[in-house]
């Protein structure tokens, strides 16, 4: 009998492999199971639902880039991390990307990365007021994912991930802001 572990891997293998043909709202539970070989039952004793796994994969697959705390030297070494999973992922990522709808991957990846900021910002300063962390939480996070939607509707060409990387670096820093509000150019 296999592992839970392996049984959520053939899982896995077959919601990647029928979301690099076909968008999510079309792929159903029974879908998910008949790939796989295994029954709906079985599923639904690991999962939710389709959304739960997609979102499943994205947390044990990027566990690695999103355990380490973001810090002023290796955000970027994350934000590159991740996108070379996502291109490694495309297929996959550019169809679980497109639902917008409950339970999305969207949702999740606006919730996850909200709280990493929260989290970052209320270890830095214990002195901010949580409305504050709230609020940069949900500004980084709607920045991040709608960037990563944007390129991944754009297809993952590696020269538009090299040109966020360089505009965030720029905007973190303070140089583009200072610009805005200075009228020089930067």
């Amino acid at each position: 009998m296999p592992s839970s572990q392996q049984t959520k891997q053939c899982f896995v293998q077959s919601m990647k492999q029928l979301l690099a043909h076909k968008p999510l709202e079309e792929i159903s539970v029974g879908d998910i199971a008949a790939h796989s070989g295994m029954s709906r039952n079985t599923f639904y004793y690991h999962f939710q639902d389709k959304y739960d796994l997609v979102n499943w994969i994205f947390r044990t697959e990027s566990a690695a880039f999103l355990a380490k705390a973001p810090t002023r030297d290796n955000w970027q070494d994350i934000l590159r991390g991740l996108c070379r999973y996502f291109e490694e992922n495309r297929a996959f990522y550019r169809n679980a990307l497109a639902y917008t709808g409950q339970n999305s991957l969207r949702e999740y990846l606006f919730d996850t990365f909200s709280g990493v900021v929260q989290q970052h910002l209320k270890s830095a300063d214990s002195s901010l007021a949580p409305e504050d962390v709230a609020f940069a939480g949900e500004f980084f996070a709607a920045t991040i994912v709608g960037l990563l939607e944007r390129w991944c509707s754009r297809g993952m060409r590696e020269e538009d991930a090299e040109r966020y990387e360089k505009c965030l670096a720029r905007i973190l820093s303070g140089e583009m802001l200072e610009a805005y509000l200075h009228g020089s150019s930067g």
